[in-house]
């Protein structure tokens, strides 16, 4: 604020000397006519260094509330981000924790069976020597923690 003062009363200083000088030389005026004249320019330039002062004083304030903005969008991407991170590692952990339950059953184990997460959808694919093998990799699925469904494409096949 007082850097504001100090450049308003630099420019009327300013602005007056050159008022002075230009009306003492050009016109043979009368002195109080001069003063008037002097007067009158100095009211209108405190005006304009008012208006100046206000405009920049809004500026700056339009400024700041749009850096806040920036800010509150910045900061709900960065959410957005970790959340979907959060879920691919969530996904990758459900997708790990699957093909080791499949692993550790003795049927399963020897069968060619890929193990795909999104959003703790499970999806099975592949093929079983049975339907009963079929059945148990979907109850393998089912039981991990955080899987919220089982998409069982698994195709019976006397070959697995």
């Amino acid at each position: 604020m007082n850097r504001h003062t100090g450049i308003k009363g630099c420019v009327l200083a300013a602005s007056s000397l050159a008022l002075i000088a230009v009306a003492g030389c050009d016109k043979p005026n009368p002195a109080e006519s001069a003063g008037k004249q002097i007067d009158q320019s100095m009211q209108k330039m405190g005006q304009r260094v008012d208006q100046v002062t206000d405009r920049a004083k809004e500026g700056v304030a339009n400024t700041r509330e749009r850096a806040k903005e920036q800010v509150a969008k910045t900061a709900d991407r960065a959410k957005e981000q970790v959340a979907k991170t959060g879920q691919v590692l969530d996904d990758a952990a459900i997708t790990a924790a699957v093909k080791a339950g499949i692993i550790a059953e003795p049927g399963l184990k020897v069968l060619k069976i890929d193990v795909d997460t999104k959003d703790g959808q499970v999806t099975l694919t592949g093929s079983v020597d049975s339907a009963e093998n079929l059945q148990r990799a979907t109850q393998v699925a089912s039981s991990v923690n955080g899987v919220k469904g089982v998409d069982n494409r698994l195709a019976v096949s006397s070959k697995s």
